[in-house]
């Protein structure tokens, strides 16, 4: 597969070769600021996002095959879930958000005059530079739409631990519409190259940052000074109310749990059940059920030593914490390929991810918001099992982003969230759009 990439050679320095790609981008961005309207951007992004989501595409299945043997990861998950990344990506999800993010569209494709009686127009940044995490592939999509909806430039790092989505999507784009594929530069290099680092947020309008609580203060620290968007540690959950049906969710529990071996913001750490402690139990045990099918159809493989060697720590706390507690239960899948456990004291702190997931019983809807206030880590998104003609399901909704979580949805959606989601309270076109003079324009 081919990849847009910078590489090194015998005769230039990576930096300057993406010192090159960068003023090759700004360049098609004076052309896309002087030619494109908003409908002709929006198809374009359409079609190469069709390219990647319809049911037999080569694409998506040749870079899951890949990701797979890279990343040690099941490529039919892999390739479900890109294609669910890539399914949110539509000429009306697109529209909508230029309808609630643009405070005048027509305005991002031509001067208007402000009530000083100024010429000015909307758009991004010239560059957005996006440092990506290793966890979950095809974080770069939205931010690449969104860049290119607002007329900006994306420069986008991949980590060596997720490569290619990024740079397969710009080439995808480039073979529909060269000028806005040649506006997205996406790039790896390993965590520690400094020169690399410091050239791209040197040149970056706008840098947003993806990772671990530590990752992100460590690099933004070399910036001091720098106004940089922090995408850190964040917790993510399920909840089951007290007038749910237990059975009924389980399925969508367990994929959220079990997608990108659960190891993004949006993965499912930790499970809350409302009402009495035998519903929790029953909650495990329909889970197992549905996490041992998954391991057929998606078997669980072998991450890296910290990651297993924390699932492994995970494990025999809960062992021992289980003998000693008569209200805790722990249920295991074959050769602990899923581990689920049922801990009345558990906090709201991410969890290990690889299948594992802690459930806690919480008595009711009082308990858990009073939990959910509790949490020492910011709250990423909540599956909520109810149906949304419940007759309390938008009370619970409510409750729930009162909590300041970011993302609602129904069970086996939580790992899909739609182009509009404001991932940490952030609009990904909003907050890119300024007014600038049409001198600056």
């Amino acid at each position: 597969m081919e990849r847009q990439q910078v590489e090194s050679s015998q005769t230039e320095s990576p930096e300057r070769l993406l010192r090159q790609q960068l003023a090759e981008a700004e360049d098609a961005r004076k052309t896309a600021l002087a030619t494109l309207d908003n409908s002709e951007i929006v198809a374009v992004l359409a079609e190469a996002a069709v390219a990647w989501s319809e049911e037999n595409s080569e694409i998506r299945r040749d870079a899951a095959a890949f990701l797979a043997e890279h990343c040690h990861m099941s490529a039919t998950m892999l390739e479900q879930g890109l294609g669910s990344v890539f399914s949110a990506i539509t000429t009306s999800s697109m529209e909508n958000l230029l309808r609630r993010e643009c405070p005048d569209a027509a305005a991002l494709e031509h001067t208007t005059t402000n009530k000083a009686g100024e010429s000015v127009r909307l758009r991004g940044p010239a560059l957005v530079f996006h440092s990506l995490a290793g966890n979950v592939p095809g974080m770069g999509v939205p931010a690449i739409v969104c860049a290119l909806l607002a007329r900006s430039c994306c420069l986008l790092r991949d980590s060596p631990r997720q490569p290619i989505i990024s740079g397969a999507f710009a080439d995808t784009l480039a073979a529909i519409h060269p000028v806005l594929g040649s506006m997205v530069v996406a790039t790896e290099w390993d965590a520690g190259d400094r020169r690399m680092e410091s050239t791209a947020m040197r040149v970056a309008s706008r840098v947003e940052l993806y990772g671990s609580d530590e990752t992100v203060d460590r690099i933004a620290s070399r910036y001091g000074g720098r106004s940089i968007v922090e995408h850190g540690s964040r917790v993510s959950l399920g909840l089951v109310p007290a007038e749910a049906d237990t059975d009924q969710w389980a399925r969508g529990i367990a994929q959220d749990m079990a997608m990108y071996e659960g190891l993004g913001c949006l993965s499912m750490s930790l499970l809350l059940v409302e009402g009495p402690a035998d519903r929790a139990a029953r909650m495990a045990h329909k889970l197992g059920i549905e996490l041992s099918r998954l391991q057929r159809l998606w078997p669980r493989g072998p991450q890296d030593l910290d990651l297993e060697t924390s699932r492994r720590a995970f494990i025999g706390r809960a062992e021992l914490s289980s003998a000693g507690n008569h209200d805790e239960l722990l249920i295991r899948g074959r050769d602990d390929g899923w581990v689920v456990h049922v801990d009345p004291r558990a906090k709201l702190d991410p969890g290990c991810g690889l299948r594992v997931v802690k459930i806690v019983p919480v008595h009711d809807r009082e308990a858990t918001l009073d939990l959910l206030e509790s949490s020492r880590v910011p709250i990423a998104g909540v599956a909520l099992a109810m149906n949304s003609d419940s007759r309390n399901w938008k009370e619970a909704v409510n409750n729930i982003y009162s909590c300041d979580a970011t993302l609602v949805c129904a069970p086996g959606q939580l790992q899909t969230p739609p182009l509009g989601w404001r991932q940490d309270g952030h609009q990904r076109l909003g907050d890119l759009l300024d007014w600038y003079r049409d001198e600056q324009a």
